[in-house]
């Protein structure tokens, strides 16, 4: 049987006052959680939005993933490493901007 799973990227860079608006939707959304993964994707040196996801408890479906720090700090280099991580047959990247 087909077992799609929904993935949801999140990149987030020094914008932890964000988290909270993406936290309330992302805990509410209506698929079923089995089938679910969130990467939120941190750069490596932005320790206080890493602070702000550490301290909210996330369910297993999350995944915290800290970007190398080479190169480009763009979104586009955060979702390429994103995909390194991905099991979900269906991509949703969310622009926390």
């Amino acid at each position: 049987m087909f077992k799609p799973v929904e993935l949801f990227k999140i990149y987030f860079n020094k914008n932890n006052w964000q988290i909270i608006s993406a936290n309330s939707w992302l805990f509410n959304l209506n698929f079923p959680k089995e089938y679910l993964q969130i990467l939120i994707l941190l750069e490596n040196d932005d320790w206080e939005t890493f602070a702000a996801v550490k301290s909210l408890n996330l369910p297993k479906y999350f995944k915290k993933l800290i970007i190398p720090p080479y190169g480009p700090r763009t979104k586009a280099k955060a979702c390429n490493y994103g995909l390194m991580y991905a099991v979900g047959d269906y991509l949703v990247i969310y622009d926390a901007e």
